[in-house]
């Protein structure tokens, strides 16, 4: 997620474990997240480094889904929602 708040909104997974992403991304597609393709940006940088995009039509429904513990990412998820807090970080 982007840092700064007013910057275009986006969600991506990163991590240097394909299969675990690979995983991860297959289960979010089950539940009806659209995902990019897994891919790594620049083998050349690092061959281990794997990311893949939640679509934006999909964000909503990850937000509230899966959301975030992540303070920063939390409250820009909250403040995205109006708000309100994702069903999946209610306590």
């Amino acid at each position: 997620m982007p840092r700064n708040p007013r910057a275009r909104f986006y969600i991506q997974l990163v991590q240097k474990d394909r299969l675990s992403l690979e995983t991860l991304r297959s289960f979010l597609e089950d539940a009806s997240i659209s995902c990019g393709p897994l891919h790594n940006p620049s083998v050349r940088v690092d061959p281990d480094y794997w990311r893949f995009y939640v679509r934006s039509n999909s964000h909503e429904r990850f937000v509230r889904t899966v959301g975030s513990w992540h303070p920063r990412k939390r409250r820009q998820i909250e403040a995205r929602l109006g708000g309100e807090r994702p069903a999946c970080l209610v306590s």
